[in-house]
């Protein structure tokens, strides 16, 4: 064997031994005093604070930042109002008036979905991402409310769910697919809290939070109260795995821009093999290893 071979192969068996750091993902997420925070670099600790406010949604180019917050006095169709921000800091503004609801940027950035409050039911509208424009009702379902419209990777559609369906809808309002959410979750319960979304690197891959199993440990911690874990299904396969094991309470999931990670609100408790993560945004590969603590807050997005 040459002098070369020699040298390259034991290059490789360092790099091997390189541990594995968290990817540079910009990060907004509600801090835990209940301000907006926006991370240029999730790994970073400092982060730019916004005003209180509630779900998040990051441009793709992370120049600017969305979230809904309360209002006091008022007629209740204008108690939570979007809110628009600048990244580099600058102060807030409303974008938007009315009761609404988990805002989120198109993959272009072009256009905004969010939650409308109704006639007594939740829909999803759309709107151009800029000042002044007009929103239009996109999608109202037939007898219940939808809740946490996300983009479909492509943009030429969004996702959408009550508590029994998920849907696939066209950008004219039109249904392309239905899937029964008990097909999804096996059964498992889910509440107008949990998220379905599609990966970025794989429009298969589903990415969902619902009720889960969990050990006795977390039961007591939950106060005898249900668990929640993050699941993938494979749209192809039909297969569900779960990512996160019965020690860790999971929500609010999001992938990063290029599905490679996966960020959520939750916690690990201690076990024979794990330490405790307190309470906060985690982040983790898209397979569910590498599961890490990054910040105290919930309600995170790339």
């Amino acid at each position: 064997m040459s002098y070369t071979v020699v040298v390259r192969l034991a290059v490789a068996a360092l790099l091997c031994l390189v541990p594995t750091v968290a990817r540079a993902d910009r990060l907004v997420f509600v801090h835990a005093n209940g301000r907006v925070a926006l991370r240029p670099d999730s790994r970073a600790l400092g982060a730019t604070l916004f005003g209180k406010g509630r779900e998040p949604a990051l441009s793709p180019d992370g120049t600017h930042v969305l979230y809904w917050t309360n209002t006091s006095g008022g007629a209740i169709e204008d108690s939570s109002p979007l809110m628009w921000a600048e990244a580099a800091g600058a102060a807030p503004r409303e974008w938007r008036r009315g009761n609404l609801r988990s805002p989120e940027f198109s993959p272009d950035g072009k256009q905004v979905l969010f939650g409308e409050m109704s006639g007594g039911q939740w829909s999803v509208m759309s709107s151009p991402a800029a000042p002044q424009a007009i929103p239009k009702l996109l999608f109202r379902a037939p007898a219940d409310s939808v809740f946490h419209a996300s983009w479909q990777p492509d943009g030429r559609g969004i996702l959408t769910a009550n508590l029994e369906t998920l849907f696939w809808v066209a950008l004219d309002g039109t249904i392309q697919r239905r899937v029964a959410v008990s097909e999804l979750t096996g059964g498992a319960s889910i509440s107008s809290s949990d998220h379905f979304r599609l990966s970025p690197a794989n429009p298969d891959r589903l990415l969902f939070s619902a009720e889960a199993e969990s050990t006795p440990a977390m039961e007591r911690k939950m106060h005898e109260g249900p668990s929640s874990a993050l699941f993938v299904y494979d749209l192809a396969t039909k297969t569900r795995v779960r990512l996160t094991g019965s020690d860790v309470f999971a929500t609010d999931p999001t992938w990063s821009r290029d599905g490679a990670t996966i960020y959520f609100h939750g916690f690990r408790i201690a076990g024979k093999n794990s330490a405790a993560l307190p309470e906060g945004i985690l982040r983790m590969d898209a397979d569910g290893k590498n599961l890490q603590r990054l910040a105290a807050g919930s309600e995170p997005g790339t």
